[in-house]
């Protein structure tokens, strides 16, 4: 869009897919969502009727977002993100433009963990090489202050996801990986054994810590590859191991010291539950603690579907309270989540860059799915425009889809919008065109090119976000010889 008094080109609308890397979409306190897309980070704002839409981008790095998170920090709500070249960024909200811009910049010579320990003066963050370091981000006269301290080398697996979290003054952090072993170590103490936790079956792909409110134990959830989630209990112990002898105690329960003002505690770790319901590998976990009593347990798979699990405080057990997805074979899956304050709405995203938004309704158990933008997640190849009163925008991609994106109104303003995928050639698409506004021609790396009629339902979705008024009365008619002689041109070895 044209600004007349500058004379310049201002970014109106950015379409693009979410990476597929398992951290990239975040939720802000003031209901912002920020992914990854490519390398440049995606804003988007919520509208009235619970749909978000693109409000402007972030172009600061030079390789591809394999982070995104909003953190609160001192009154501050900062938003960090890194990419494969370990470049990290720290972004602060602006109170003149009131966006997100960069007050940080620095690259590491590790890789940056999508874990994070908020203490009162401090956030922590993790660097893994060839030792896991802890990053430590202070602010110190208004400027952000990163400090690494070295760590230890883990050299028997390598690190997939990890947690951190305070016992006392010391610092523990849980990591998972390339094993079926969850290892537990007191990061200031090197003299300490590590802890092995006999989790699961296959590589531990998600970890997630959360101390109950007015409690003194901790909750630690693990899910793996083997589509098993293990919660274990961190709780003091009246007895040490070699006083606990049984073969079971020894298999399920471990033992370990923690120093408290020169005083030795005696602490364990037992395993609490398997909970066993998704039916493929579980690629993210989060403890959901929003204003209640004891904390729920997010979960989602690669099957498409978000599980919430709740404790059933009489049976002593955890159950699967809530459920809600599109489980449908022809999809790849979610790789991460990210929710609101009071966990009512859910965004997910998987291999296909694609974001989804689940909004629950009415306080009650069912969510159903409202729009939020995206787009290709690999290279575009050709884009045809459909000019007119109703504008159309026709893109088509790597990723092997077309995608259609038209002028919606919401809230009274025109935003675009993506409204449908119309093709997947399962090859390359190398060209697509408008014969009309109902009639789209698309060409891959295959030998058919393929004419797309539009049905019925494309125009309810035009409708719905009032990019037309009614529906035409004809839309499907088209001169078959002029069509044909058309593709002749074009194509002339059908």
């Amino acid at each position: 869009k044209m600004d007349c008094v500058s004379f310049r080109y201002n970014l109106d609308f950015l379409s693009g897919g979410c990476n597929d890397e398992g951290f990239c979409v975040s939720w802000s306190k003031k209901n912002d969502i920020a992914y990854g897309c490519g390398t440049n980070i995606i804003i988007l704002r919520q509208m009235n009727t619970d749909d978000f839409i693109f409000n402007y981008c972030i172009s600061f790095h030079e390789a591809k977002i394999n982070l995104v998170k909003f953190l609160a920090f001192n009154e501050t709500e900062l938003l960090i993100t890194s990419d494969s070249n370990n470049n990290l960024l720290i972004c602060q909200n602006s109170p003149i433009s009131n966006h997100y811009e960069p007050v940080f910049n620095q690259n590491y010579p590790s890789r940056i963990m999508p874990n994070f320990l908020i203490l009162s003066n401090c956030i922590i963050l993790l660097l893994v090489g060839q030792t896991i370091d802890q990053l430590v981000i202070s602010i110190k006269n208004k400027e952000i202050v990163a400090t690494i301290i070295a760590g230890r080398e883990f050299t028997d697996f390598y690190p997939l996801c990890a947690c951190t979290f305070k016992i006392y003054d010391a610092m523990f952090i849980a990591l998972g990986g390339t094993s079926n072993i969850v290892h537990i170590k007191n990061i200031h103490c090197d003299s300490s054994d590590t802890i092995k936790l006999n989790a699961h079956d296959d590589w531990v792909k998600s970890i997630s810590i959360v101390q109950p409110s007015n409690s003194d134990y901790y909750l630690l959830a693990t899910a793996s590859q083997d589509r098993v989630i293990c919660i274990w209990k961190i709780e003091k112990s009246n007895i040490y191991q070699s006083e606990d002898q049984s073969l079971l105690s020894s298999i399920n329960k471990q033992y370990f010291i923690v120093q408290n003002n020169q005083n030795s505690v005696n602490f364990s770790i037992k395993k609490e539950s398997l909970l066993i319901s998704h039916e493929a590998h579980v690629s993210y976990l989060e403890w959901l603690t929003e204003n209640r009593s004891y904390p729920r347990l997010l979960s989602i798979d690669m099957d498409e579907m978000l599980l919430i699990w709740e404790y059933d405080n009489v049976n002593k057990l955890w159950n699967d309270r809530i459920r809600f997805g599109c489980r449908k074979n022809i999809k790849l899956g979610y790789l991460g989540c990210a929710h609101n304050t009071i966990c009512d709405k859910f965004i997910t995203y998987g291999k296909d860059g694609v974001l989804h938004l689940w909004v629950q309704t009415d306080n009650s158990k069912v969510f159903i799915e409202k729009y939020a933008s995206s787009g290709h997640f690999d290279g575009i190849t050709d884009m045809s425009i459909k000019s007119g009163t109703h504008p159309l925008i026709a893109t088509c991609s790597c990723d092997m889809t077309v995608r259609v994106y038209g002028l919606a109104l919401l809230d009274g303003e025109r935003f675009w919008v993506e409204v449908c995928r119309p093709v997947v050639h399962g090859h390359s698409i190398q060209a697509v065109c408008w014969l009309s506004s109902s009639i789209l021609i698309s060409a891959a790396s295959e030998k058919p090119i393929r004419l797309h009629k539009a049905s019925k339902i494309y125009f309810q979705i035009l409708k719905k976000f009032k990019i037309i008024e009614k529906f035409p009365d004809v839309y499907y008619f088209v001169n078959i010889r002029i069509l044909m002689n058309f593709l002749i041109l074009v194509y002339p070895n059908p």
